[in-house]
């Protein structure tokens, strides 16, 4: 009994045990359901930034996440923009995830949709909600302030280039761009305004250079600086981090007022093209892998900074007398050399104008005209120095002044009016008067000027100087004029003989260089007399093997090069046969075999000749090469 109500016992404890996990398991299924129906859908938005300056772009990201399957949207949802912000591009992305927790699985589908927005006004907006219907139920999103400020940041044109791939709007301009920015909108007439130009990059760009630098048309422009290398530092843009490379630095100077807007500068560079791959990998947070990709291909963009407009207001009409537009900041000084001098003798002296603005456009200061001093046009140098951005230098003008009369006398002073665009003012600069002290000069030549000498006084004053002859009866009769002599043609001929001698030398050179068979013919005789004088050196030597052989030589190759033939060719027998293809005499022909069938003989012989058949061939050579040089 005791057995049965233990067996009973254990039995009821294992049902309850059962029963309980069951319940549990059944209690989980309920919740892990209902759960799934109770969040079926989510909608956040986000943006990359909250601060962004008029004109500048923000991406706006929708993630819309359902756990019970993908979202099938007949409509794509619109999100509620105020006024000031423009949908430039958007596209979309989904992805799917899969959990597991203690055994239980759940899954996710999100769809991303990516919204790039354009700002146009300034001040502070909220973005959102975001709603949307689904299954019969209306969801929405959060709501995101975001912060507009005046400042516009200018960029690159990037939706526009000429004959470039240029990215879509919102993938590269966000990224990459070119600013320029002046120091200042607002300028006087010839007042600097220093504007430098900058690049801001978030890519990994190569090969950059410049595509258009601009004229500058209306302004004279002085270059400050101009980089070599791109030299990058960081830099924190409406929260975004970029790295930032100075390309210029122009100060420029209106010469006309209005409104005046500044060419773009445009540059050219690459930029990794991950425009397939990017996409697909951006719902998995890779973008910087392809931002900043390792390689790979790459596209060219040009990028253009924003158009700057200035606004050049014109001098003040007050201008004092002798104002001749010189603008900025200046002194004057004047420095003499030497300080005492004689009458009618030069001295040099040295204007000197120094300070900030546009040299180039400061003219001579202003003095008063004295009969005392003569004054010749000015030598000016301009001497530019730069103080940070600002232009300034020294223009030096150095005169040559001659005093008229003697005494302590003072060089007048000299002044130069400008405005200063700072104290919008103007001003004069002047010299203090120098002191010269002038001694008198040489009167004779003052009195020669005034009083007639007669012949005697002019012989004394100078031997050297030959004066008029007064009378026409003593003065030589040349006779006929120039063009009717003989020397007068005969020099005027000169040119046209040397002339005609050149044309005719240039013309046997260039025969003499391009036909071979004339130039041989015509340095045949000298040739072969050049070693009949050899032979005849041998002869003198007593070396009869090279008197022999030279003297071969000379009869042969003035054959050969008679009859445009290789020296190599003439034997005694090919000789004899081309001599009277020539129509040559047989008694000739039979000499010139002879001759040359004896030098053969004697070079290779071992038998001395005498020496009176040695003068006998030689002569007989000679008059053999003197007959042929006639007849062929």
């Amino acid at each position: 009994m005791v057995e049965i109500r233990r067996i009973v016992r254990q039995v009821v404890v294992a049902a309850s045990c059962r029963i309980h996990i069951l319940l549990n398991v059944a209690v989980m299924i309920f919740v892990a359901f209902g759960q799934a129906f109770a969040e079926e859908l989510q909608i956040q938005m986000s943006v990359d930034r909250t601060q962004v300056s008029v004109g500048g772009h923000l991406n706006l990201t929708v993630a819309v996440s359902s756990n019970v399957g993908g979202i099938s949207f007949g409509k794509t949802p619109e999100v509620a923009l105020p006024e000031g912000f423009d949908v430039a591009g958007s596209s979309s992305s989904t992805s799917n995830s899969m959990n597991i927790v203690n055994g239980a699985v759940t899954t996710s589908v999100t769809t991303r949709l990516k919204y790039t927005l354009r700002t146009t006004k300034a001040g502070s907006f909220v973005l959102g909600p975001l709603r949307m219907d689904h299954k019969g139920k209306r969801y929405e999103s959060n709501k995101i302030r975001v912060q507009v400020s005046k400042g516009q940041r200018p960029r690159s044109s990037g939706s526009s280039g000429r004959g470039a791939n240029i990215p879509d709007v919102g993938s590269i301009e966000e990224d990459l761009f070119v600013v320029a920015v002046p120091d200042r909108n607002n300028v006087y007439v010839g007042e600097q305004v220093t504007l430098s130009y900058k690049l801001y990059t978030r890519q990994n760009i190569t090969n950059v250079s410049y595509a258009h630098i601009p004229t500058y048309t209306g302004f004279w422009a002085e270059p400050v600086f101009d980089t070599q290398r791109l030299n990058f530092n960081r830099e924190i843009v409406d929260g975004r981090e970029f790295h930032v490379a100075p390309l210029k630095v122009t100060a420029l100077f209106p010469t006309t007022g209005g409104k005046h807007q500044l060419e773009q500068l445009e540059l050219m560079c690459d930029v990794p093209d991950a425009s397939g791959q990017q996409r697909r990998f951006d719902a998995f947070g890779f973008e910087d892998l392809f931002r900043f990709g390792a390689g790979g291909r790459t596209r060219k963009v040009r990028l253009r900074s924003a158009d700057v407009e200035m606004n050049v207001l014109s001098l003040p009409a007050t201008a004092p007398p002798g104002f001749e537009g010189a603008v900025g900041q200046y002194r004057i000084s004047a420095l003499v050399s030497p300080t005492t001098t004689v009458e009618g003798e030069p001295v040099s002296m040295k204007l000197i104008v120094s300070g900030t603005g546009n040299l180039n456009a400061v003219l001579q200061p202003l003095y008063d005209p004295s009969p005392i001093f003569k004054f010749y046009d000015p030598k000016e140098t301009v001497e530019v120095q730069k103080q940070g951005t600002r232009i300034g230098g020294r223009k030096t003008f150095e005169y040559v002044v001659i005093p008229q009369e003697a005494g302590r006398r003072e060089i007048p002073a000299f002044s130069l009016t400008y405005f200063n665009p700072a104290e919008r003012k103007y001003h004069t600069a002047r010299t203090d008067p120098i002191a010269l002290n002038v001694t008198p000069g040489d009167t004779r030549a003052g009195l020669a000027e005034s009083t007639p000498l007669s012949r005697n006084e002019i012989e004394v004053l100078g031997q050297d100087i030959r004066y008029l002859k007064p009378d026409i009866d003593f003065l030589e009769d040349h006779g006929a004029h120039l063009h009717e002599s003989w020397k007068f043609w005969s020099i005027n001929f000169i040119p046209i003989l040397g002339f005609v001698s050149a044309l005719l030398f240039k013309r046997r050179q260039s025969r003499l260089s391009g036909d071979v068979a004339y130039a041989r013919r015509r340095r045949s005789s000298s040739n072969a007399r050049n070693r009949l004088a050899r032979a005849k050196q041998f002869f003198g030597e007593g070396s009869s093997g090279a008197f022999y052989s030279e003297l071969n030589n000379s009869l042969s190759q003035f054959l050969a090069d008679r009859l445009d033939v290789s020296a190599a060719a003439i034997t005694p027998d090919s000789a004899g046969e081309l001599l009277l293809g020539q129509g040559s005499d047989a008694r000739i022909v039979d000499e010139v075999r002879s001759l040359l069938e004896q030098c053969d003989y004697a070079r290779f012989s071992s038998d001395s000749t005498a020496g009176d058949d040695r003068k006998a061939h030689y002569q007989q050579a000679e008059e053999l090469i003197s007959t042929l040089e006639t007849l062929i």
